[in-house]
């Protein structure tokens, strides 16, 4: 029993793992031609990135990574909660505050490669705080199965 629940959570760590490395990288994708292609501030082309990015991910997570069946808008409520606190208020301290650091240590670091720095290091720890959560909320709002 405890050597099938072991490989259980593997497993849905593993699909964890892939889908927000793909979200990562849809996200990455979004920041980045926000702020080298639009040339839009880091704040504002991460809220834009982020918010697209989050409805891709409730699907995803739903029905690829906890395998949720009957998960309406009883799970997308919390889920967005969540979300958006990790990706808008959490990330947006890290990517503030590593931008600001950055600034001060290297002051001839080029803009676009700290604040792509900076996304990447508030983005794992979002991954870390998304993935506690959402495991509750998929397994309180439908039969989660990992």
């Amino acid at each position: 029993m405890a050597a099938e629940r072991a490989t259980s959570l593997r497993a849905l760590i593993g699909r964890f793992l892939v889908s927000g490395g793909a979200m990562a990288l849809l996200d990455l994708c979004l920041y980045s031609g926000g702020t080298l292609l639009m040339h839009w501030p880091p704040i504002a082309a991460h809220v834009v990135s982020t918010l697209i990015t989050i409805c891709v991910s409730f699907a995803v997570n739903r029905a690829f990574v906890f395998r949720a069946h009957g998960t309406g808008v009883r799970a997308f409520v919390p889920f967005l909660a969540v979300t958006l606190v990790t990706a808008l208020v959490i990330q947006t301290l890290i990517i503030t505050g590593v931008v600001h650091a950055c600034g001060a240590l290297f002051p001839r670091a080029p803009e676009g490669v700290v604040a792509i720095a900076a996304k990447i290091i508030a983005v794992g720890v979002a991954a870390v705080c998304n993935f506690v959560c959402y495991r509750v909320i998929f397994s309180r709002s439908g039969s989660a199965r990992a």
